[in-house]
This record gives C-alpha cells, structure tokens and sequence, in this order.
C-alpha cells in the first residue's frame, strides 16, 4: 500500500472513532507503519513537566518517553519545549544533544529516533515519535510525513469532557456554509 492510501484509510478510521484514546493510539500505530518504523508513540507534558504517554506501540516508548521525563532531555522533550518543531538523531547512542538519554535509550535497543511536536494555536503539549532499532534509518520524505500526522487534527464532535489527556489532541471543525445554487 502507498502512503497516500494508508494516509487516506488514517483518515477515514480516525473519522469514526469517538474516543479520545481510540484516536492517539491510531496516530502512533499509523505514524510506525507509515515510516516503517520498530515503534511509536505520543509523549505529553504536563504543567510541572511531567511526561505522559497516552499511546505507544510498545512498553518500550514508555520506558524511552520515562527517560527523558527523569533525566530532563531527549528530542521528545526537545521538540516540545525549544524552538525547533522536529529532532531526528541518526544514531542516539553518539548524538551530543542528549549525552545521558542517548546511550540509555540504546540500551533499550533503538537508535534512530525523529520526534515532532504536537501544539494549538497557543500551546506546545507533546510530541508524535518514532524509533527504529538500526542506526540512519529516517529519511526526509519519513521527517515531512511524520511532521504531516503531528499536524493539528480537526474532528467533527469534540472528546467526551472526563479525557483531560487527550482532550488537547482534538479540536472541532469549523462550520462552513457553502451556498446553494439557485
């Protein structure tokens, strides 16, 4: 199946899903499939910083996103609290950016990583990941289709009020009118 298509049936299946979890948790599913990526997942920052992972593909996106919460760094966080939208480390175990998380993060067996940040109009709340096993494994088109997912989603009715955690990741359509012809 080409990207286009799968991107389509994303749609199409988010569409009709009417949970808030049901939704992250298909972008992170499609988000691995669609770059062919080991894994994928959606990293939250809560007020005092905490992390949150509301949607992974494995337990091991928790233990890598728990990592940058405890140690403070990592392009998960980076892409979420820094002036740049988009990290993508070829090989984490050598990048110079996160010297603590890189090679704890290779411990867990991944080593390229691109992280994208999830935002509103006016705030900066997570990040959309991906991690491969092999070293130099994202290329720019996998960079522009992960930027493409993390992209502010509209839905047609709002999430039900008790998902406070993924309640930020879904935002009304606009109502238009389009006139009749006479």
């Amino acid at each position: 199946m080409d990207i286009r298509q799968m991107l389509a049936n994303m749609a199409l299946e988010v569409e009709t899903l009417r949970s808030p979890p049901e939704v992250v948790d298909r972008i992170a599913h499609y988000a691995r499939l669609a770059i062919d990526s080991d894994d994928s997942g959606i990293l939250l920052v809560k007020a005092r910083g905490e992390v949150e992972t509301p949607a992974a593909t494995s337990d091991r996106i928790v233990k890598a996103h728990a990592l940058q919460g405890e140690l403070g760094e990592g392009p998960c966080i980076d892409a979420v609290r820094d002036g740049t939208s988009t990290y993508v480390t070829s090989d984490a175990s050598t990048d110079p950016r996160w010297p603590t998380w890189g090679p704890r993060v290779a411990a867990l067996g991944y080593h390229s990583v691109v992280s994208v940040r999830l935002e509103t109009r006016g705030r900066r709340y997570g990040s959309l990941n991906s991690y491969s096993n092999a070293p130099d494994a994202f290329t720019a088109d996998d960079v522009e289709v992960m930027e493409f997912l993390a992209a502010p989603r509209r839905s047609p009715s709002p999430p039900p009020r008790r998902s406070t955690t993924c309640r930020r990741l879904w935002r009304p359509a606009p109502r238009s009118v389009t006139p009749r012809a006479s």
